[in-house]
């Protein structure tokens, strides 16, 4: 990968760079905030994808998701949200 880009991925490889190969990449990478987030947003990707979901955890999910709005407000630029917080 010379040109370090990833290319011609299907959605299944997205999937699991989102969920699973992300977070363990970015271990020292970024500062602890900006990881936190990130890992937390991957978590809840990960979790909503599964084929069955426990009912228990989705106010515990919720939660997790405005900590990441959160979190990313106070790292990112303001005109990020306008689209991110209807995708999420």
């Amino acid at each position: 990968m010379p040109e370090k880009k990833f290319q011609n991925l299907k959605s299944h490889d997205c999937h699991v760079i989102m969920t699973q190969v992300l977070p363990v990449a970015l271990r020292g990478l970024l500062p602890e905030n900006v990881r936190v987030a990130i890992v937390k947003l991957c978590a809840f990707l990960n979790a909503i994808s599964q084929k069955v979901i426990d009912p228990e955890i989705i106010p515990r999910l919720r939660s997790d998701v405005a900590q990441c709005l959160v979190s990313f407000e106070l790292v990112f630029p303001p005109s990020l949200f306008n689209i991110m917080t209807h995708v999420l």
